[in-house]
């Protein structure tokens, strides 16, 4: 296994665990629903919008940890791409099937970032220090490139079946 695939089974494991933190977080806020609002009257004053901001906290955590699953869409494909361009196959068909799963976990992550930039609007408005939020071009320009590189490897794995059939 090269560092590149071991790096990628890193990312799901780490991927996975913060999906389990921030399920964890989520379900402790709960039971610490007092304690949570009383460091929000100390960080923001009484008249603070407390069970708001609460709210919106577990909001946060639900997002990240449903963006576990559209993040595991994308890096688990890309490992076994990896996996096939190291055994000499790239225009293996299951790579076509493959990158097209990565664009749809790409297209996932980018509305859920658009859903944090609503969030973090939310919570801005409502008087807590959050951090800016710009959407990702970049991200967004991600998407289109994985559908059209799925198109390319399967073309790819049809030239290939053609050309096997040939000789």
């Amino acid at each position: 296994m090269r560092w590149g695939e071991r790096v990628l089974r890193w990312l799901v494991i780490a991927n996975f665990a913060f999906g389990v933190i921030a399920v964890l977080c989520l379900a402790a806020s709960f039971p610490g629903e007092a304690m949570l609002a009383a460091q929000l009257v100390r960080k923001y004053g009484a008249g603070a919008p407390v069970m708001t901001l609460v709210w919106e906290l577990r909001a946060m955590l639900l997002l990240g940890a449903v963006a576990v699953w559209p993040i595991d869409r994308c890096l688990r494909p890309l490992a076994d791409v990896a996996r096939s361009v190291r055994r000499g196959e790239p225009f293996d068909p299951a790579n076509a099937v493959r990158v097209m799963t990565i664009g749809w976990g790409l297209l996932g992550v980018q509305l859920l970032d658009l859903a944090l930039g609503l969030l973090t609007g939310l919570i801005a408005h409502s008087g807590a220090d959050v951090a800016g939020w710009q959407p990702s071009l970049a991200g967004w320009i991600c998407v289109p490139v994985a559908f059209v590189l799925a198109r390319v490897f399967a073309a790819g794995a049809r030239m290939r079946d053609d050309l096997e059939g040939t000789v």
